[in-house]
């Protein structure tokens, strides 16, 4: 049970801190085509994000996902057992599915294996472990200490210090 609340405090901390990085303008920019981006990425470890627009990730693990503004859809599909935390977490332990949100400022991260993860929109990612990406037809791969990739701006920012 310690390792259970410990490990959503540690993921709770990289959703936050990704936060402060966090997007400029307005939700309505998703919508319209300014100010976004696109992402895909494939692997195992860490795949964490915090933005607006819609998002698809499905593998292995266990999924966390936070509605911070309050308007997301949110369609869960596959096995998994769903807790929600009193901060608003909900936590799916046992995860292997799919997770579809869309929605104006949500944090969602999936730790495991065979995670594919499909974004579009604002925000800022974190990629940890064995895997590839492609952001805005830019290549590259995951870091095992950590790739924080921005998307929305003229040109990937990639930080491998995150």
């Amino acid at each position: 049970m310690k390792t259970t609340k410990k490990l959503a405090a540690i993921l709770f901390g990289v959703l936050a801190m990704m936060s402060v990085a966090a997007f400029a303008g307005p939700a309505g920019a998703v919508e319209s085509g300014d100010g976004t981006g696109v992402l895909h990425a494939e692997g195992h470890g860490t795949a964490a994000l915090h933005g607006g627009g819609s998002i698809e990730i499905s593998g292995s693990g266990r999924l966390y996902i936070i509605d911070v503004a309050g308007d997301a859809d949110i369609n869960v599909t596959g096995e998994g057992t769903l807790t929600e935390t009193d901060r608003g977490v909900m936590i799916y332990r046992g995860f292997d599915g799919t997770a579809s949100i869309t929605g104006s400022n949500v944090k969602v991260a999936l730790v495991g294996r065979n995670i594919v993860l499909d974004a579009r929109g604002t925000g800022v990612f974190y990629l940890r472990g064995e895997g590839t990406y492609t952001v805005n037809g830019h290549e590259g791969r995951w870091s095992p200490t950590g790739t924080r990739l921005s998307l929305g701006h003229d040109e990937v920012v990639v930080d491998y210090a995150a």
